[in-house]
């Protein structure tokens, strides 16, 4: 079983950088750790899982063959070597890095664009901000092969339900004793618990609902 993705480690050696996109290159990184270290104690099930939620990381791991390079019990540090995690920066990228990002020629390329539906402008919070800065808040997976796929939902229409649906509904207008709870949106800042910010939201909402505003 490990020489079907020790080949697919390898292809990555001479591939550049791991991914142009920040949240990808943590993913990647990530997976390619729990390979490892899930094929150091020959657990071939949570293996076979990854793939199949990622199946470009099964591609690429099994479309090359042979490495000599590979050490399960150094998880990191293999997929460093193998250009799946990032490491050994140069002198140049680390100092580019540090540098203040220019926003204003971001905001004056949206906005010259006629097919713009948008305009842009640079937030006062960025100012001064390096790219390694900006970075940490970059977390979202936009890359379609790296996205994981929710089960099909079933589509709800309208003659599905007991009632007419309405055509807006606006849960701070149909509860306004909790509208100051349901519009506040918490600057989460560079924290990475996405995950835990939202739950907390919306507990919030549904605990202000069910209380009707005495909580």
């Amino acid at each position: 079983m490990k020489s079907a993705f020790i080949a697919g480690l390898a292809a990555f050696a001479n591939a550049g950088v791991v991914h142009e996109h920040f949240a990808e290159t943590n993913l990647i990184c990530n997976l390619c750790k729990d390979v490892m270290s899930h094929a150091n104690s020959n657990n071939e099930e949570a293996i076979d899982e990854i793939f199949k939620l990622f199946p470009k990381l099964s591609e690429r791991m099994n479309a090359f063959y042979g490495s000599n390079s590979i050490d399960f019990t150094q998880p990191e540090r293999t997929c460093s070597s193998m250009n799946l995690c990032e490491g050994n920066e140069t002198i140049h990228h680390l100092l580019l890095e540090e540098q203040p990002l220019d926003l204003e020629k971001h905001v004056e390329f949206v906005n010259s664009n006629p097919h713009s539906a948008w305009k842009a402008s640079a937030p006062k919070r960025f100012n001064g901000m390096s790219r390694k800065e900006v970075k940490k808040m970059m977390g979202t997976v936009v890359d379609p092969d790296w996205v994981v796929r929710a089960p099909h939902v079933k589509q709800v229409v309208e003659s599905d339900m007991p009632g007419a649906i309405p055509t807006e509904f606006f849960v701070a207008t149909n509860w306004p004793l909790c509208a100051s709870t349901i519009n506040l949106s918490r600057d989460q800042s560079n924290c990475g618990s996405c995950w835990a910010h939202g739950t907390t939201e919306a507990f919030n909402d549904r605990l202000c609902i069910s209380t009707n505003g005495s909580f």
